[in-house]
């Protein structure tokens, strides 16, 4: 004999159940620690799995922590959720029953064997945005009810929420079939990771992915979940992992480098000079020597003269520095491609050796830098690869040692606001810029607390 139909609720406790404030529940009970609670949809569903009908299959509970405020200050609270459970009564000839047994799936959990809310979640990943989980579990101790010390989870169980968390926004993507994508490898704390951005005319370029790692088997991961079939263009840098692992998924004549990815080649190989050269000199003055173009009208008439002096008793400083400040201007201004080989032909020897990386990617990746002037590229001032660069760093400088999880979390899913949203798109990367700098105002390190 079916069971009966759950009837309408009664004994809601209105007050409770706006401190509760859990769209989905109704409180039926409790105080401002322990709060009953159940669903207002007591209605019998048709089956999940068949879509036959249905008997309520008896009223079950089980306790959850999640987190409440009082007089605005967070605090831990057990929440005692009842629901019910169904059982699907469809008989079909010839065949077995469906029999499944199910119950309504609900969204402030993210999981039926969660033992925590999602506010609970969301709340452990908005700190370790900002902390190492040392200091989340330091920061979450006062949300602590007296006697109640078990309410705030272990680290190891917090890591296991970001994995969870993060996962779980990685299913709500939607990766529209894409027209153009950018590819960059950046190292970041102990590791090398890609960003991958969307980028479409007249509309603004949106990072859709960071995958943890520079390698052949993370980058087909990504393809095998995208349309490649309307791609006309990807654009790379000069990593030679991603460059032959992109070209031998794509025609080639659709692969392009970013010449301010060479650029920063550039730059990094000068750098090691100038440190070796200059080592008994203070850091700012090495800095002066790395400063582009558009950043030698801040230099003061001080350190202008300092520049010129080190360089009129160092002839292959001098030597070096002429060449890097050359090809900068050439990568800078986006001159000519045909340019690259003709600074390269006058080199002497010793500045091949300085820049030998840069020779390397230059003659390897010609035709596609080539390729890349050619076609749709930044203005000049403009540079998207530098933007993600300087966000990448920004994140590394004044946010602690993380784990993937965490920094994927960072770079994609910081903006809180549109995860709500069940197709996530991706994120506007200057609008990522501002959230970073926000975040960095309101909780990020400073850099000499690394």
């Amino acid at each position: 004999m079916a069971k009966p139909r759950p009837r309408k609720l009664k004994d809601v406790d209105p007050e409770l159940t706006a401190y509760l404030d859990i769209n989905e529940l109704k409180a039926i009970g409790g105080d401002e620690y322990t709060i009953k609670a159940m669903s207002p949809d007591t209605g019998v569903p048709p089956c999940v799995e068949c879509g036959g009908p249905t008997e309520n299959h008896g009223r079950f509970d089980k306790i959850l922590i999640d987190i409440v405020s009082v007089d605005r200050q967070k605090q831990f609270a057990r929440l005692h959720y009842y629901f019910y459970k169904y059982r699907c009564l469809n008989k079909v000839p010839g065949h077995e029953n469906c029999n499944a047994l199910f119950q309504k799936q609900v969204g402030f959990v993210s999981s039926e064997n969660a033992k925590i809310t999602r506010r609970y979640e969301d709340e452990i990943m908005r700190l370790a945005m900002y902390e190492s989980l040392t200091d989340v579990r330091r920061d979450m101790k006062s949300y602590i009810v007296k006697g109640h010390q078990k309410d705030l989870i272990s680290k190891p169980a917090m890591s296991k929420v970001i994995k969870r968390w993060v996962d779980d926004k990685d299913e709500h993507r939607v990766f529209i079939p894409p027209v153009a994508l950018l590819m960059y490898t950046y190292h970041s704390f102990f590791n090398d990771f890609i960003v991958v951005a969307d980028v479409e005319p007249h509309s603004p370029c949106r990072i859709i992915e960071v995958i943890p790692t520079v390698s052949e088997a993370g980058i087909r991961s990504f393809f095998s979940k995208i349309d490649i079939g309307g791609l006309l263009a990807i654009v790379v840098d000069c990593n030679p992992v991603l460059y032959e692992t992109v070209k031998d998924i794509v025609p080639r004549s659709k692969v392009m480098v970013d010449t301010d990815s060479l650029r920063r080649i550039l730059r990094d190989e000068f750098k090691i000079f100038v440190y070796e050269r200059l080592k008994r000199y203070q850091k700012y003055v090495r800095e002066l020597f790395l400063a582009g173009p558009d950043e030698q009208a801040s230099i003061s008439n001080e350190d202008r003269a300092k520049m010129r002096r080190l360089q009129k008793n160092d002839d292959k400083l001098e030597n070096a520095y002429s060449a890097y400040a050359g090809l900068y201007v050439l990568l800078q201004k986006h001159r000519d491609i045909s340019e690259l080989t003709s600074w390269k032909n006058v080199l002497d020897e010793a500045n091949k050796n300085t820049f030998v990386l840069t020779i390397s990617y230059m003659e390897t990746y010609l035709e596609e830098l080539a390729r890349y002037r050619q076609g749709a590229h930044p203005k000049e001032g403009d540079s998207i690869y530098d933007e993600i660069y300087s966000l990448n760093r920004r994140i590394e400088t004044h946010f602690p040692i993380s784990t993937d999880d965490v920094f994927r979390a960072r770079m994609l899913y910081s903006d809180f606001s549109n995860l709500m949203d069940k197709k996530w798109h991706g994120i506007d990367v200057s609008e990522l810029k501002s959230i970073i700098d926000n975040m960095i105002k309101t909780g990020g390190l400073e850099e000499h607390e690394r």
